[in-house]
């Protein structure tokens, strides 16, 4: 019952942890610096462009985006821009038609396919810029 109590109350961080510890009998406290150790080493995690982008191209083939107002999304690359929490950059052509669920899909996507159970992840879009020649 309390751990119902507490997966609602932290539901917007479902991703976090939940050791069972207690402060009378030292219960599972030994449980605590291995799983610091781990959530750390995830937070700090960096990885690699062409890792990155077979996550997005898998997900891309799994689930097609949705069409926002008669212009089909496109999805170019992604690459890693910085670590504490990993944050990644997704190139497309039309970041605004990307629906937030969508959004959701590609974010647990990145969870799954790099193994980031316990941390915070965040994901950019941004309009792929044209180079000028000439």
């Amino acid at each position: 019952q309390l751990m119902e109590e507490i997966a609602r109350a932290t539901s917007f961080v479902e991703y976090a942890p939940v050791l069972k510890i207690s402060a009378l009998t030292g219960a599972g406290v030994k449980q605590l610096l291995p799983m610091v150790a781990k959530i750390y080493k995830q937070y700090c995690g960096s990885f690699s462009t062409g890792k990155l982008n077979r996550i997005l191209q898998d997900a891309l083939e799994s689930h097609n985006p949705t069409m926002h107002k008669g212009r089909r999304l496109k999805f170019y690359y992604t690459t890693q821009i910085t670590t504490k929490p990993p944050t990644f950059i997704i190139f497309t052509n039309y970041p605004k038609g990307v629906h937030f669920s969508y959004l959701r899909y590609l974010l647990n996507q990145f969870r799954a396919g790099l193994k980031l159970d316990f941390i915070p992840i965040k994901i950019i879009l941004k309009e792929r810029q044209r180079k000028e020649y000439g």
